[in-house]
């Protein structure tokens, strides 16, 4: 799969912040998350599929998702 070069970036600073942030103990608990924006309005950003430890997190298995008309409660369940 091929990303922009501004996109991979993205991808590969955002499983660093997990890795760090599992390191440290902040993935106890329950539907915690980090995200990060791919556009300048906020609709289409990256975040892990559910169920994913965040010590599995690598920029591959990252997922993009997009908003469509701003309305979050049309995304899949393994998303909300």
């Amino acid at each position: 799969m091929a990303f922009s070069e501004e996109e991979w970036k993205l991808r590969v600073d955002l499983a660093a912040a997990y890795q760090i942030c599992q390191k440290l103990g902040f993935n106890e608990g329950i539907c915690n998350h980090l995200t990060v924006s791919l556009s300048g309005d906020q609709s289409t950003f990256l975040v892990i599929p559910y169920g994913l430890l965040w010590q599995e997190v690598t920029p591959y298995n990252l997922l993009t998702v997009q908003l469509i008309a701003n309305e979050p409660s049309k995304l899949p369940a393994f998303l909300q």
